[in-house]
């Protein structure tokens, strides 16, 4: 009658402990290569990652043979930008990833000219309706 006592606490203590094992599998990948639009491999590349629910961001340089990866990652959708000079910004979004998937993700980039991402902020106070004719105060005209 002990042993049994025994063998059903021994038995019951595993099956506690059952949903934590599955909860730490609960992740993918990405992987992939980053290649020119000739099919050359680029390597150098900054490859960044953005989980779109957290806004998390992971970022990896591709490696001499032009690949890159983001191993163990939490499950759900991703965004990814890929960026190297004297090529176009590529962004992929809508990447779904399940539990235990990993994502092959192959990136052509397309020769492009450098360019200067310029991010604007108006305030309200700053903002004219059209025809208002008047300018505010805080614009300087520029002097002689």
């Amino acid at each position: 009658m002990r042993s049994v006592s025994i063998a059903a606490i021994v038995l019951l203590g595993f099956a506690g402990t059952q949903p934590v094992f599955s909860q730490a599998g609960a992740s993918a990948g990405i992987y992939g290569s980053v290649l020119d639009a000739q099919g050359a491999i680029i390597p150098g590349v900054r490859v960044t990652l953005q989980h779109v629910r957290t806004n998390q961001t992971r970022t990896a340089v591709t490696n001499p043979a032009g690949e890159y990866s983001f191993p163990l990652l939490p499950v759900g959708e991703y965004r990814i930008s890929v960026e190297h000079t004297g090529f176009k910004k590529h962004q992929e979004t809508g990447v779904l990833l399940q539990v235990n998937d990993n994502a092959k993700i192959d990136v052509r980039l397309e020769v492009g000219e450098v360019t200067t991402e310029v991010k604007v902020e108006a305030s309200a106070a700053t903002v004219l309706a059209p025809g208002a004719g008047a300018v505010p105060a805080a614009v300087d005209a520029p002097g002689p």
